[in-house]
């Protein structure tokens, strides 16, 4: 709001925007592209279910003038984008499938045969993609294959690089060099970034909700790499903290884990359940010095997240 209302000379913005806003302000900005990645349950106790969002983004985004970029992938996308009357689909997978195995047109379940869905009750279907992500490589609408080279790690970072291109395209940029720009990116707000505190190397990863778990999991080296987890629940987060139940801790299993934060004792539940070995502390400090050698790998929701940047520094 503050840049848009700053009087800056700008040709463009870029803006992330909340789910629970996306409507509003697609109404008030007018944008000329507007991308959907995916959805899944974060911040419960304000968000509400996915179901009763993606509703919502498919009336409120009903003849949008904006070309909508939209994951083909995620089932919930789909019906979000189907009111739209230009829509690029993009297919870059979907780790996550808990909160789409039912159709969100009619409520029957999902098939998901290999990577296609579709519903066998009413005929809802994954949209043929125009781009897709394929390996290290960006399937443009022309069956062109562009090398992906990125300095931010993951299978997720691949996939925004994905969208990003197509909505790049959008504006007239070619797909060779919108990828060319997108490796100058090392860190984004600090996420991935490798810090040294108190003597050792320390990795910060970003993961909000369980669908950002699972695709940070992916990330982080093997057993016996130490891990730091560090979850709050203040405004910013959600205060509802049931969606740790739904993140499968036992990727986790062989690592040396420590867990910190505001809500640590609800974590240490969650991971006593798993069946994972671990100690709670007090402090990104103790947790450090008590973690065994090699690279520590910190996973932190969105606050946590900010207090552990403050304490170690960039």
């Amino acid at each position: 709001t503050s840049a848009l209302a700053g009087g800056s000379d700008a040709r463009y913005g870029v803006i992330e925007v909340d789910e629970k806003y996306l409507a509003g302000v697609a109404r008030d900005v007018s944008p000329k592209a507007i991308a959907l990645l995916n959805l899944s349950r974060d911040q419960l106790d304000r968000a509400a279910e996915t179901r009763m969002l993606a509703e919502k983004w498919r009336e409120g985004l009903a003849g949008t003038k904006a070309v909508v970029i939209a994951n083909a992938d995620d089932p919930l996308i789909v019906w979000a984008a189907s009111s739209v009357p230009n829509v690029v689909w993009v297919a870059v997978g979907q780790e996550w499938k808990d909160d789409a195995w039912s159709c969100p047109s009619c409520g029957g379940v999902m098939q998901r045969p290999g990577d296609d869905w579709f519903c066998g009750e009413c005929g809802f279907r994954r949209p043929t993609p125009s781009w897709a992500l394929s390996g290290d490589y960006v399937l443009d609408p022309h069956g062109s294959a562009w090398p992906i080279h990125l300095q931010l790690p993951g299978r997720a970072n691949k996939a925004n690089a994905t969208t990003s291109a197509a909505v790049a395209a959008t504006f007239g940029v070619p797909p060779q060099v919108a990828l060319e720009r997108m490796y100058q990116v090392q860190a984004v707000a600090g996420r991935y970034d490798v810090v040294n505190f108190l003597g050792r190397d320390v990795r910060l990863l970003l993961a909000k909700n369980p669908a950002g778990w699972l695709e940070t999991f992916s990330l982080i080296d093997g057993p016996p790499a130490p891990v730091i987890l560090s979850v709050n629940a203040r405004g910013a987060d959600g205060t509802d903290t049931s969606w740790l139940w739904d993140v499968d801790y036992t990727r986790l299993a062989g690592h040396p884990i420590f867990v910190i934060g505001d809500r640590k004792l609800d974590l240490a539940v969650r991971l006593e359940v798993a069946g994972l070995q671990f100690r709670v502390c007090e402090s990104v400090d103790e947790a450090v010095q008590s973690a065994p050698p090699g690279k520590i790998e910190l996973i932190a929701n969105y606050t946590a997240f900010q207090d552990v940047r403050r304490r170690v520094g960039n």
